[in-house]
């Protein structure tokens, strides 16, 4: 019995020593970051991605994408789009025509190594029928010097 216990310990002691540490969250936000790397200012443009798209400013966000950035989208069918900024900010200018009232609600804010920031939020507005909706979805965003270049988003339609 006593080498039994002995060799539960060796082996929970060697596999805590091994296993890689979870994301934390910040105490002040709905923040998860990987403690180990900094995180550059992808957060930041995060946030003011979504404070565009709540003020329903659709040039300034169009504004946030490369050139040539790469959208994943259930709206699009299964490939990927290839959009310019003023084609993404087009894009987002119909949804609110149809939902003028949309608007999403961040739940938590997970950074990165390689420039990549996911983003868990709900998505809700009103149809032209007063039917309300609160969809969850999920963007990942990539960063690269500043700009979206892909913006992959998940949701159930």
């Amino acid at each position: 019995m006593k080498k039994v216990a002995l060799a539960f310990v060796i082996v929970t002691t060697f596999a805590a020593c091994n296993s890689t540490p979870e994301p934390v969250a910040t105490a002040t936000e709905n923040v998860v970051t990987k403690p180990e790397k900094p995180i550059i200012n992808n957060i930041e443009l995060v946030k003011e991605y979504f404070l565009h798209f709540n003020n329903h400013d659709w040039r300034k966000l169009g504004t946030m994408y490369a050139d040539t950035a790469y959208f994943k989208d259930p709206s699009y069918g299964l490939d990927i789009i290839v959009q310019t900024p003023s084609q993404a900010a087009s894009k987002y200018a119909k949804l609110c025509r149809t939902y003028p009232d949309i608007y999403n609600q961040v739940r938590t804010i997970y950074a990165t190594e390689n420039n990549v920031v996911v983003v868990e939020y709900i998505a809700n507005g009103t149809d032209k029928n007063s039917v309300r909706f609160a969809l969850p979805a999920c963007t990942i965003f990539t960063f690269e010097d500043g700009k979206i270049i892909r913006d992959y988003t998940y949701y159930n339609n």
